[in-house]
């Protein structure tokens, strides 16, 4: 007869992490914890080989975002602030500059940081990933497959997304995905519409 241990192994496995993460990531580790232990949050990847355009407006309706189309505004938005306090910093630090002088420089720093294009380039517009808010719980409802059985939705972490992203794929380009299972970059990879 087998007896149940007098530790589960969840909670043993939890205390060596706790033990081992605790002394690498110090102050980080409790949230780091409380984010590795909450529920996974999944996003609605839109199918764009189905007719999804009644299902982003359904997923608008639920107070989804995509986050993908929003991630160049939110950017944009902290490059901008970013700037704007490195500009008062300087015109604080350079008292001396004629008022013309640091207008001019302020115009340039704006300048600069609307031709940035680092994450602007790497987002595709033909993905579409939406998500609830920070805090929102609630669950997307089960992809409904349309006349030819194609989904209207993928449900996949998020995250996934993230290389797909990053990649900034070009047209013909090739991709040999050797993580592939469950297939969720692949799936994303696809979506794009621009590898071979």
């Amino acid at each position: 007869a087998t007896t149940a241990p007098r530790i589960p192994s969840t909670r043993l496995a939890l205390h060596h992490f706790d033990a081992t993460y605790s002394l690498q990531l110090k102050d980080l580790w409790p949230s780091v914890r409380a984010g590795l232990l909450c529920e996974q949050k999944y996003g609605a990847l839109l199918n764009n080989f189905s007719s999804v355009d009644h299902v982003a407006q359904e997923l608008e309706l639920l107070n989804a975002t995509d986050f993908i189309s929003e991630a160049p505004k939110k950017a944009l938005g902290s490059q901008r602030g970013a700037a704007a306090e490195e500009a008062g910093r300087g015109e604080s630090r350079a008292q001396k500059g004629s008022g013309e002088g640091r207008t001019v420089m302020q115009a340039e720093m704006t300048t600069q940081v609307g031709m940035s294009p680092p994450l602007r380039a790497s987002i595709s517009s033909n993905i579409k990933c939406y998500t609830f808010p920070r805090g929102d719980i609630t669950r997307f409802r089960p992809a409904r497959p349309d006349t030819l059985g194609l989904l209207d939705y993928y449900l996949m972490d998020a995250a996934s997304l993230l290389p797909v992203l990053a990649l900034n794929m070009q047209p013909d380009d090739f991709v040999l995905d050797l993580c592939a299972a469950p297939g969720g970059k692949t799936l994303a990879l696809l979506q794009t519409g621009v590898c071979g």
